[in-house]
């Protein structure tokens, strides 16, 4: 994964979702479209997640399944 204010990274990221598209141009509602799809599918231990703020804007991020099993398992108290 590449870290957050990578433009490089963003760059390749921009490129893969506007292959994606039907016309290879970076069109925001296709590729909301296609990302739509993948929400909650879990794919090499990371999940994509979404949520709409106030303004109507849907918001997406990826989360390491792995690392949020390990800390849910780690807060819950053992019944014994």
């Amino acid at each position: 994964m590449h870290e957050k204010g990578d433009r490089v990274g963003a760059a390749e990221v921009v490129t893969e979702l506007m292959a994606k598209t039907r016309y290879n141009v970076f069109n925001t509602r296709s590729i909301g479209k296609f990302l739509s799809t993948k929400i909650d599918q879990i794919a090499g231990g990371l999940m994509l997640r979404s949520e709409n703020d106030p303004s109507g804007v849907k918001r997406y991020w990826v989360v390491n399944v792995e690392q949020e099993t390990k800390s849910e398992a780690g807060e819950r108290e053992l019944p014994f």
